[in-house]
């Protein structure tokens, strides 16, 4: 019954209410109290949040909050890959024969990533999808020294992505609304998806080298598929370094991570809990970098 309600209800037109719910202003004698109310009802971590909390002018400023310098570290080892967001680790597997799975469910890696040839160089490689819940810190940073190559804006639903949706909605990390991102390493191409949920209609990439802060609400159009996918191809490959940031989710919402066959000895586990920059696997080959 409420899988069905979801499914009928105007998804665009909820998040787009709750989006602006989140963007407006908030008188500042009310921040702090506000905020630390629902950080003591989920359950987040306010010492290390990165200002105030009446520096926050708006939910949706509190809930994308940075962190505090040394709230978190990377990795010691060079061929280590860094957890890219706070998350609890829903899935992992091969991509066997370019499909994923979702609580039973599977769907095709090209409907995915919304391209063919991208799915092509990950085939029979490996995933882990990576759930942030409301108490997570909703930043989303580079797993490892990598190029970003390309990125595309799929637009689609904003069905909600907690674990009850995830087991009755099999294929939703493939109709929601999602920001592809294609990077290249010394592992070769990877994939890393960033995907929308309820009340989750502004996504950002952070990076002043990408075309847009706020894609929904500027670049791309907020009507849901009115004009199919957007990809932006970069003139020149764009460095990152491993932690650099990405981007940010306004709530909760979930990343999926694709590497090709081979290349990632993957050491996240289904059900771990997970901080942005804890180890989740190595390269076979960590002494090569990218130029």
């Amino acid at each position: 019954m409420a899988v069905d309600a979801i499914r009928l209800a105007p998804k665009s037109a909820f998040s787009g209410v709750v989006g602006w719910g989140a963007r407006r202003t908030l008188p500042k004698v009310l921040r702090a109290p506000l905020y630390g109310a629902f950080a003591n009802a989920v359950g987040a971590e306010l010492g290390e949040v990165e200002h105030s909390l009446d520096d926050y002018k708006s939910f949706g400023a509190f809930f994308s909050r940075g962190l505090k310098n040394g709230a978190r570290s990377l990795p010691e080892a060079a061929g280590d890959w860094a957890a890219p967001c706070d998350c609890n680790v829903a899935e992992a597997g091969p991509l066997d024969e370019r499909a994923l799975s979702a609580k039973g469910h599977s769907f095709s890696l090209t409907s995915l990533l919304g391209d063919t040839a991208l799915a092509d160089k990950l085939q029979s490689g490996d995933f882990l999808t990576l759930y942030l819940s409301p108490r997570d810190y909703h930043r989303v940073h580079a797993p490892t020294d990598c190029q970003l190559i390309r990125y595309t804006y799929i637009p689609g639903s904003l069905y909600p992505v907690a674990p009850f949706y995830r087991k009755h909605i099999g294929n939703i990390f493939s109709v929601n609304e999602r920001i592809v991102l294609e990077l290249e390493s010394e592992i070769g191409v990877f994939a890393l998806v960033m995907v929308g949920a309820a009340g989750v209609g502004n996504m950002r990439l952070t990076s002043p080298e990408f075309e847009s802060r706020h894609m929904r609400a500027s670049v791309f159009p907020l009507a849901k598929n009115s004009s199919g996918p957007h990809r932006v191809e970069l003139a020149e490959p764009l460095l990152l370094h491993r932690g650099q940031e990405l981007g940010a989710f306004e709530l909760g919402s979930t990343v999926i991570l694709c590497t090709p066959s081979g290349a990632l000895s993957i050491r996240a586990s289904v059900g771990q809990v997970l901080q942005f920059g804890d180890a989740i696997g190595t390269t076979s080959s960590p002494e090569k970098g990218i130029a």
